[in-house]
């Protein structure tokens, strides 16, 4: 493509000018760093443990460790073919860790086809769908009198009432 060779920063950085791949290598990399994490925190005492860290110069509980151990312990099935993960993007692997998404991810283990993105977020987007409508499902039948105005406040409004009597108003 021409509009890939004529991108000056890839030449003034001398790196490759796609940047889906320059993706991949950082999911390779990050995902390999989970999982190295895991085994060192599984494998040695606490002790052990901490003084890698402070090798390494992170501190035990900083938010990157644990979202590293947090994708390393619900990637577990991919442990031994990470590579079946790297057109994923870090973000979206996070995400999937979350209670909403984890059926995902058990689809993600059993499937045959090739793991790419689109099939991830296509799994992502029926998933938003099903959720939309367990919770539909789980709203009162009954209405309420309660509104909210632009502010986000709430106020009362009440139906008209239709009665033949008109004995509600007295």
């Amino acid at each position: 493509m021409q509009l890939l060779e004529k991108s000056t920063y890839s030449q003034t950085q001398n790196i490759d000018a796609n940047p889906t791949k320059h993706l991949e290598e950082s999911t390779a990399q990050y995902l390999h760093a989970s999982f190295l994490l895991w085994e060192y925190k599984n494998f040695y005492s606490k002790k052990d443990y901490r003084e890698l860290l402070e090798k390494f110069g992170w501190d035990k509980g900083k938010t990157e460790q644990r979202r590293a151990l947090k994708i390393a312990e619900h990637y577990q099935d991919f442990m031994h073919r990470p590579h079946a993960l790297f057109q994923i993007p870090i973000t979206t692997l996070l995400r999937l860790c979350s209670d909403n998404y984890k059926s995902i991810i058990d689809q993600l283990e059993v499937t045959e086809k090739e793991i790419t993105f689109d099939y991830v977020s296509q799994l992502i987007k029926d998933r938003q769908a099903q959720l939309k409508k367990e919770k539909e499902s789980q709203l009162p039948e009954k209405p309420s009198i309660w509104k909210r105005n632009c502010m986000g406040e709430r106020y009362a409004c009440f139906p008209p009432i239709y009665e033949s009597d008109e004995r509600t108003g007295i």
